[in-house]
């Protein structure tokens, strides 16, 4: 799944992955190792385990409207030119085929290899539009407490990854708060107060974006 809080989008995948079912050509593009589904072809730049195709997604090796939704998570902010590579997974869509993005926004730079950027909801909307695509819905994912709970998750991650706890219940300790908290920000989120406050909203971890081919 995505790796920093979005609700959102995981509703998202497993709606596409039941509306279109497996006999659907769908595309995963900058996939890395993991495998969603048997029936998805991934593609990325360089070969690792799971991984079908190797190609730049800035020239997709594919014919036009040869599929019938294409994912990217996480992976427009690693790309120079994600214009380019938004045009090209237009091409390759079928009429009526969907795209389905999602980008991280206050979250730690990962360069894998390189992290270029971070993008807001207006950038999507004018980005989709310029290339052609429709009923473009956009959506902020975890706000302002998954944010905080994303800094304090991969803070604990580090911390035993690097041993700093001496004894095992400080471990325990911090591993119970760091569950709790992750578990509780995202119904935080969702409280009518911090829903309807401007500044708590303001803050996400990241955006969702579906859109359609007309």
């Amino acid at each position: 799944g995505c790796p920093y809080l979005a609700p959102r989008w995981n509703k998202w995948m497993r709606k596409l992955m039941k509306d279109l079912g497996t006999n659907a050509r769908i595309l995963e593009l900058g996939s890395g190792a993991k495998r969603r589904s048997s029936h998805i072809i991934n593609l990325d730049v360089e070969y690792t385990s799971n991984v079908d195709i190797v190609a730049d997604g800035h020239h997709l090796p594919f014919g036009a409207e040869t599929f019938d939704a294409v994912i990217m998570e996480a992976v427009l902010e690693h790309v120079r030119h994600p214009n380019q590579i938004v045009t090209e997974a237009h091409r390759v869509l079928k009429k009526g085929g969907k795209i389905l993005v999602c980008t991280p926004f206050l979250y730690h730079v990962h360069p894998d290899p390189v992290d270029y950027a971070r993008y807001t909801g207006q950038y999507y909307d004018m980005v989709f539009s310029k290339v052609g695509f429709k009923n473009i819905k956009i959506e902020r994912q975890g706000a302002f407490f998954c944010v905080m709970a994303n800094m304090i998750k991969m803070a604990t991650y580090e911390c035993l990854d690097k041993k700093l706890f001496r004894f095992s219940f400080q471990e325990n300790i911090v591993k119970a708060f760091t569950y709790w908290f992750v578990r509780s920000s995202l119904k935080w989120d969702q409280s009518k107060f911090f829903k309807e406050n401007v500044y708590f909203t303001r803050h996400t971890t990241g955006y969702g974006v579906v859109a359609e081919k007309s």
